[in-house]
């Protein structure tokens, strides 16, 4: 929704800024910075804005995501361990939940902190 609102404000900024150009009047400077500043400033710097919030939600969301699954990794890896009288190698981790070696190793390093 914010990108497709982005897309229309900068869409009527660029249609107004025929009009501003077209603009027959003769009205003075002051008036004509001001209607160019209203016209296609503002709606084109608050298009800018919707679409740059629709791009940082994004990234918001994949970071809440890489949260969610370090914290239910780590929850499944207590689970296995208490199976295991508490002990368990990054190799077992690995093979258990099929996540990579990487992943492995920093999600036992925080339960280990």
């Amino acid at each position: 929704m914010k990108l497709a609102g982005g897309i229309g404000l900068i869409g009527v900024a660029l249609f107004m800024l025929l009009g501003v150009f077209n603009m027959d009047a003769d009205v003075g400077f002051g008036a004509t910075v001001g209607a160019f500043l209203v016209a296609v400033v503002i709606p084109a710097v608050c298009g800018l804005v919707l679409i740059r919030s629709h791009q940082q939600s994004g990234k918001k969301l994949d970071h809440s995501r890489n949260i969610l699954k370090q914290k239910t990794l780590e929850a499944e890896i207590l689970n296995l361990a208490g199976k295991k009288n508490g002990k368990l190698t990054v190799v077992e981790v690995v093979r258990e939940f099929a996540v990579d070696t990487v992943f492995a190793i920093d999600a036992l390093d925080s339960l280990h902190e």
